[in-house]
């Protein structure tokens, strides 16, 4: 996905550097080859995302990130766990964008209709599990930290799947 974005912006951003973080290193070198070909650095940083989270900011390889983007990831987690992901999200960067599942009877009767595109139980399964544990109103905007002044935020639906996160530092909303 983050190739196939950085393809889309490569003539407007020449030249960028992509952190992609994951606790294990699953990025093949075709990959970097491909993001170098279009000007951009990439940088696979493995670690889990809490100990990334729980480290000091001046300990990590890039202390701020103009832009973190999550995919279908937060809604791994909840309660304090999330609230603590969110808040060390606000200490690193200036944007923040989050794509999750919508937690909403479409979606749930969408992630029942997989069976037709012939995906496997343990898709099926996965795909039913993350609806109900994905996000609706604005269950994301009330974790993000209080004290991160100058956030504007907006959170919404986005078609009938998905649920849309955008924070950004003293950004228009």
């Amino acid at each position: 996905m983050a190739l196939r974005i950085a393809t889309r912006l490569a003539k407007s951003w020449p030249s960028a550097e992509l952190t992609l973080l994951d606790r294990q290193a699953l990025i093949p070198a075709a990959t970097g080859t491909a993001f170098a070909h279009l000007g951009w650095t990439l940088r696979p940083l493995t670690v889990d995302v809490f100990e990334w989270a729980r480290a000091p900011t001046q300990r990590q390889p890039a202390c701020r990130w103009d832009v973190i983007l999550a995919n279908l990831f937060l809604h791994h987690f909840e309660g304090e766990a999330l609230r603590e992901l969110l808040s060390a999200v606000a200490q690193r960067c200036d944007a923040f964008i989050a794509c999750e599942p919508r937690r909403s009877l479409p979606a749930l009767a969408g992630s029942r209709l997989l069976p037709a595109l012939a995906v496997s139980r343990d898709t099926l399964h996965d795909a039913i599990v993350s609806v109900r544990a994905g996000f609706r109103g604005d269950e994301l905007s009330r974790l993000w930290p209080a004290r991160a002044d100058g956030w504007k935020v907006q959170e919404r639906s986005a078609g009938l799947f998905s649920h849309l996160f955008l924070a950004a530092r003293g950004a228009a909303r």
